[in-house]
């Protein structure tokens, strides 16, 4: 059995989006439990469900996050951000 502490799930309810995300610094390892449960709902979560998108991220940077990377779990989407466009990621609007 694995007991995951995910950082942050965000509902974006107006534009449908669901974002199951876990915060590590530049250098740190996502664990094994944490990468075994994050690909397994990445895996039995449709990527559209009635119209709803729900991506399972991992943001990588350091406090205060002047830079930052966003990267799906399964390694097919990584883009570098700068403060701004984190924080307008996390307000849900497209970066």
């Amino acid at each position: 059995m694995v007991v995951n502490n995910i950082d942050m799930i965000i509902n974006d309810y107006e534009n449908k989006i669901i974002s199951i995300i876990e915060s590590k610094h530049d250098k740190e390892p996502v664990r094994q439990g944490q990468k075994l449960t994050l690909t397994k709902l990445r895996q039995v979560l449709p990527k559209k469900e009635n119209g709803w998108i729900i991506r399972v991220l991992v943001i990588r940077g350091n406090y205060p996050y002047d830079t930052a990377t966003l990267e799906s779990i399964d390694g097919t989407y990584k883009k570098h951000v700068n403060k701004s466009q984190l924080i307008d990621f996390l307000n849900g609007k497209s970066i």
